[in-house]
């Protein structure tokens, strides 16, 4: 083989093995959060085991090129394995649901670890044999070093783009899994003695057959649930399904849309009214206390498939609803209502950094999957919220109705948060228990002292909102994503028996 064409091989197989990882990093996250959400643990466990898995692929390669003579011959068998183990990685994810039966931490680790270990192992051995190789050619480590890093940062680059924006969204993880297991045998294609290039081709072959006949979305006769649409966006999964679900009094055709397997919005298909008591409760609170209707401005945290703006929005109430993720729009006007709601696509808290006007009713809405963001309960943003609020105004905060144990600490540290800016608020329960409803926090401007009127609620004393593990929350503290934990878990568990 000559100089130019071995050179050439090596910048492509240092082009793939960085267009590689970072398609390993960039949909790690992805496949976790049906599982497990996206939150900051799942991130640092990514980037953490990502880096470890390199460490030891680079301690790897300078071990084998220390004891191993003939190395060079294993380089090509590297991207072989790679190519497959993108298939076991398929499989992985696609029994997700036995992870669940773990501890919590101790899943996210295993989950982690056996999605992302043995790849990035892999590139790391790679990454460091592409430097000696290019080495003996170049003649100047720091040279083949830079060229080689530079290539693979630049696939890195590459893959980083069309992963988020083309491949997940387009063709979905399954799909873009095996098409980065075809693109791994490229190398071993001309690397490999010729005798032994059989091999890739005839994975080639079988990778083209499933890629061509997979389907994201497949009927399962072994339940009810009818998954309608399904997506990947930087959230992660997005679907629509149909599925009986039972109230508690019967069981009724409902259809969900979820973010990462979890509900965020659910409607009854009979009546085409939201099933959630609390979408119902607070559209009749706030049609009994404002008699103006259409001089009442009304600002939404997270639209979901729109249930609550929609409900509003037929009482002749102005909305302005606020969500981060534009493809929930088209959802909404596809699978659920065809009505054409005000939407601002932009960060909740950075609106309202931006935002001069005030409203008489803000409504926080914003789970995203079952992660509540720390930088819309901390004591900065409810600052925020009652400079936001006319004089006379209302913000209406919907929450897990957990106020007990270790189960509640997160609703009780939201409680002491909102008391460190405002006493003149309620907390009621949307339910009959705890884990059937959803704490609702009535909170109102300082200066609205008029009488409180009715709810018709069970309401939440104070002292049921002990201190135990309870604090303030802080815009630069995570410590409110370790409390949410519990109930996140047990949400998520709920919703994956509901879907079974």
């Amino acid at each position: 083989m000559g100089r130019t064409l071995k050179t050439f091989l090596l910048f492509i197989a240092a082009f793939i093995e960085g267009f590689i990882l970072l398609f390993l990093e960039i949909s790690t996250p992805v496949a976790v959060a049906p599982v497990f959400g996206q939150n900051l643990h799942v991130w640092s466990s990514m980037l953490g085991i990502t880096l470890l898995s390199l460490m030891l692929g680079y301690f790897a390669a300078a071990y084998i090129m220390r004891h191993l003579n003939n190395w060079q011959k294993l380089f090509p068998y590297l991207f072989l394995w790679l190519s497959v183990y993108q298939t076991v990685i398929y499989f992985i994810v696609s029994k997700n649901q036995y992870f669940l039966n773990l501890n919590y931490y101790t899943g996210l680790f295993l989950y982690i670890s056996l999605v992302i270990v043995p790849p990035v192992v892999l590139c790391g051995l790679t990454n460091t044999m592409l430097i000696t190789l290019a080495d003996e050619i170049f003649q100047n480590a720091g040279r083949a070093a830079a060229w080689i890093l530079g290539i693979s940062t630049f696939g890195g680059i590459l893959s980083s783009l069309m992963v988020a924006f083309v491949f997940l969204p387009q063709y979905g993880l399954f799909n873009t899994l095996i098409f980065m297991a075809m693109i791994s045998l490229i190398p071993s294609i001309f690397m490999l003695k010729p005798k032994y290039r059989i091999i890739p081709w005839i994975l080639m072959c079988f990778y083209t057959l499933f890629f061509v006949n997979y389907r994201e979305i497949k009927p399962d006769k072994t339940t009810k649930t009818n998954v309608i649409f399904k997506k990947y966006t930087p959230l992660g999964e997005i679907l629509v399904a149909d599925f009986p679900f039972y109230t508690e009094s019967e069981w009724i055709p409902a259809r969900g849309l979820f973010l990462n397997r979890i509900g965020q919005s659910l409607l009854n298909l009979n009546s085409q009214k939201p099933v959630w008591p609390y979408v119902n409760f607070t559209v009749n609170f706030l049609d009994s206390i404002f008699p103006n209707k259409d001089s009442v401005r009304i600002l939404i945290s997270g639209l979901g498939a729109g249930t609550l703006p929609y409900e509003l929005q037929q009482k002749k109430f102005q909305i302005s609803v606020i969500e981060n993720e534009p493809i929930l729009y088209e959802v909404m006007q596809k699978f659920f209502y065809a009505s054409k709601i005000p939407v601002i696509f932009q960060d909740f808290r950075y609106f309202l950094n931006k935002n001069n006007q005030k409203f008489d009713v803000i409504i926080l809405d914003h789970f995203c999957g079952e992660n509540p963001p720390n930088h819309l309960y901390s004591l900065e943003f409810f600052n925020s919220i009652m400079n936001s609020l006319d004089e006379n105004g209302w913000c209406i905060l919907n929450f897990f109705g957990y106020y007990e144990g270790k189960f509640g600490e997160a609703s009780r540290c939201i409680f002491h948060t909102i008391n460190k800016i405002s006493t003149n608020f309620r907390v009621y329960l949307s339910g009959s228990t705890q884990d059937q409803g959803n704490l609702l926090f009535f909170i109102r401007h300082q200066k609205n002292m008029t009488p409180w009127p009715p709810i018709n609620l069970k309401i939440i004393t104070p002292d049921r909102f002990n201190k135990q593990n309870a604090f303030v929350i802080r815009d630069f503290y995570t410590g409110f994503q370790n409390a949410s934990i519990y109930p996140s878990v047990t949400w998520r568990l709920a919703w994956q028996n509901s879907l079974k």
